[in-house]
């Protein structure tokens, strides 16, 4: 249970109301322990981790929506069949949203919490699709 709820969030906007990237964790602030971490990149994809278990999810390409139905064609998302991690998919979603943090540049104390819910992020085990 998280005592001591914190919760860091960024969030990068190429326009109002549309977000390049968004990352937020919630952690318990006397432990250190992460209830939840979230990354969304709009080209890429969202990796979550809660409770210890990672989701990785990747957006349609335009072929996959295309192939759906014709709403798809105009509103891709989230892709369809679940869970959808190719191995590269999880990296450039960390490399985007890495990149977006050099540019806010947190506090140190901040970047130290987001190294630890990377390395959480890599380390946790995959989520399996039921």
């Amino acid at each position: 249970m998280n005592e001591h709820p914190e919760t860091l969030e960024y969030r990068e906007e190429l326009k109002k109301d549309f977000t390049k990237n968004y990352i937020r964790i919630v952690y318990d602030g006397k432990t250190g322990v992460f209830t939840e971490i979230y990354l969304y990149n709009y080209e890429y994809g969202t990796v979550t981790v809660s409770g210890g278990k990672k989701s990785v999810h990747r957006w349609e390409d335009e072929d996959e929506a295309k192939s759906l139905s014709g709403i798809n064609r105009r509103y891709t998302g989230i892709f369809l069949n679940g869970p959808a991690n190719d191995g590269m998919t999880e990296q450039k979603i960390i490399s985007a949203a890495s990149g977006f943090l050099k540019a806010v540049k947190p506090g140190k104390s901040e970047m130290e919490i987001i190294r630890k819910a990377i390395d959480a992020i890599r380390s946790a085990a995959e989520e399996k699709p039921e």
